[in-house]
């Protein structure tokens, strides 16, 4: 009788091995059954129809909301806005309070800019007008330009509420221009 050269368990170890490969083979293919049942083919990505219904309602969902976001904003401008025209009234209140008369500049009245991104910023005089009006000039159509006075009524300092105007700097320079005039010589129906 000849000895086998295999050790001693070894065909035991081979059964189990066959087993736990059929094992492993059996769960392989209940997975891809499993994955081809409920993941058929040819659901593996999304038609164009479906993909054109996604693309056009994200048009219109963004079409109604575009506008609403751009008038926040102009909004937020033009608080900026009015804030400066108000620090500007007020620091013509104090320069004039330290200096008995009026400033005629920015920079008299520490102004950082004539200018930002959206707005003109200027403090005008005229003979008829016994103080200053501060311009916030709006560069674009769809934002409002604002005034404030403050001028000299009966030897006593006197601020105007702040003024709104529908005008910018996209209108013409004639508009521009009657509409300044108009606000200066008419600054008492802006001042309770």
């Amino acid at each position: 009788m000849r000895k086998s050269a295999l050790p001693k368990g070894f065909p035991n170890q081979i059964q189990l091995y066959n087993q736990g490969l059929f094992v492993s083979l059996k769960q392989r293919f209940e997975m891809s059954s499993l994955r081809r049942r409920y993941f058929p083919k040819s659901q593996d990505g999304f038609t164009l129809t479906e993909l054109l219904v996604v693309i056009s309602i994200i048009g219109i969902l963004s079409a109604i909301g575009m506008p609403s976001f751009l008038s926040q904003v102009n909004r937020a401008r033009e608080t900026e806005a009015q804030l400066a025209v108000n620090t500007l009234k007020k620091e013509q209140y104090d320069f004039y309070l330290s200096n008995g008369q009026f400033g005629s500049s920015l920079e008299q009245l520490n102004f950082p800019t004539a200018q930002t991104d959206h707005y003109y910023y200027s403090v005008q005089q005229h003979p008829r007008l016994t103080g200053r009006l501060h311009l916030a000039f709006s560069k674009r159509r769809e934002m409002r330009s604002y005034a404030s006075v403050v001028h000299l009524e009966d030897g006593h300092l006197k601020e105007c509420s702040l003024l709104t105007l529908n005008v910018s700097g996209q209108h013409s320079g004639l508009e521009i221009f009657y509409f300044l005039v108009d606000a200066i010589e008419n600054y008492e129906q802006y001042c309770p």
